[in-house]
């Protein structure tokens, strides 16, 4: 009977311990990374475990030496210098995010594999050497300014298509680079509050469902870009005469959704997309206050299909030149569906009332 009871005694507590790894743990201070190996024993080497490390009073990592696989890991703190005490690091499934501005030394991670990376350029780190043992991502978000280069050709599809994200960055980064050549679908794509990004060749890819440029300048999207068709075209925040050649945004033939928002000095929309030929599924066009002309989009086929369950379909809003809206796109959109159009704040003729 002893015999038993022990027996189901150690079963409950190995059953117990393994259960406290299948969930997020967060460790916010200092003392609590010093305690981890005592109070989390089993979790050391746990795929299951999403582990968080937030908190500005954590400065070293040592106690965490020894852990292999975790399935995401988080860490952001203002004092932590080094990543000393990940080196045993292999394997993390669902990504790394490193947030920490005062970060001088990420070498430990080097022996990391994963598909996902959210990194934060320091004033000590500059590139992305840290992570030469990846071989494929899907994911890949940068903040601050630093050189991307040390992934080119590593961003590819693999479960999914993959995603790329250049944010406050103005550094010199050429994005053709860093995909794969045999990549033909890009999932997305953001360059936010950047300066001197290029994608001068699209390569293979010939479809992106997301394309985001935001508050960015001194871009260079060549003629050479030749990618034609690209579900969500995201223009907002910037200047025409600042934001360098996009003249590889002109290829684009096919979109499902076009948004421009607070394009300055744009007069029409041929300036960026003269041989647009549909917009399957929603047209914004908000705030510009240079804006004069739809141009193309005069002529094209009102978007019929709304794939993204957008409120409207047809957003011209706040463009206070704009006077073309007497135009076939336009009358179409509120012959077929009224209810999904709004035109307002724009010039004396161009208002859904007139």
């Amino acid at each position: 009977m002893r015999l038993q009871l022990s027996f189901i005694i150690t079963v409950f507590y190995a059953t117990l311990m393994c259960g406290q790894c299948d969930f997020a743990i967060i460790l916010s201070t200092q003392q609590e990374v010093d305690s981890f190996p005592i109070n989390y024993a089993s979790c050391i080497d746990s795929n299951l475990i999403s582990f968080d490390l937030l908190g500005d009073d954590i400065n070293d990592l040592s106690p965490l030496f020894g852990m292999r696989y975790a399935s995401k890991l988080r860490v952001e703190s203002s004092s932590l210098e080094s990543l000393y005490g990940l080196d045993s690091l292999v394997s993390l499934r669902g990504g790394i995010t490193i947030n920490c501005p005062a970060l001088k030394d990420c070498s430990s991670i080097n022996k990391l594999e994963t598909n996902s990376i959210r990194f934060y350029f320091t004033p000590e780190i500059k590139d992305l050497s840290c992570f030469q043992n990846i071989d494929s991502l899907g994911y890949l978000q940068t903040y601050n300014n630093g050189d991307l280069s040390s992934l080119n050709g590593r961003v590819k599809d693999g479960t999914h298509w993959p995603w790329l994200f250049i944010l406050n960055n103005t550094y010199p980064n050429e994005i053709s680079d860093l995909f794969s050549d045999d990549t033909d679908t890009v999932r997305w794509i953001t360059i936010g509050s950047s300066k001197n990004t290029s994608f001068t060749d699209s390569k293979n890819i010939d479809h992106i469902l997301s394309f985001a440029i935001i508050d960015s300048d001194f871009l260079s999207i060549p003629s050479t870009f030749n990618c034609k068709s690209i579900e969500r075209l995201w223009i907002e925040d910037n200047n025409l005469d600042f934001i360098g050649d996009i003249s590889g945004i002109e290829n684009v033939e096919y979109l499902e959704k076009l948004r421009v928002v607070n394009f300055r000095n744009l007069s029409s929309i041929n300036q960026i997309l003269p041989n647009i030929k549909n917009i399957k599924s929603s047209l914004q066009l908000i705030g510009n206050a240079d804006l004069e002309s739809v141009g193309q989009i005069d002529w094209l086929e009102p978007p019929t299909e709304n794939y993204y369950s957008d409120n409207l379909r047809l957003d011209i809003d706040n463009n206070s030149l704009l006077e073309m809206c007497d135009n076939y796109f336009i009358c179409q959109s509120l012959k077929l569906f009224p209810e999904l159009v709004r035109i307002q704040n724009n010039s004396e003729l161009c208002n859904k009332d007139y």
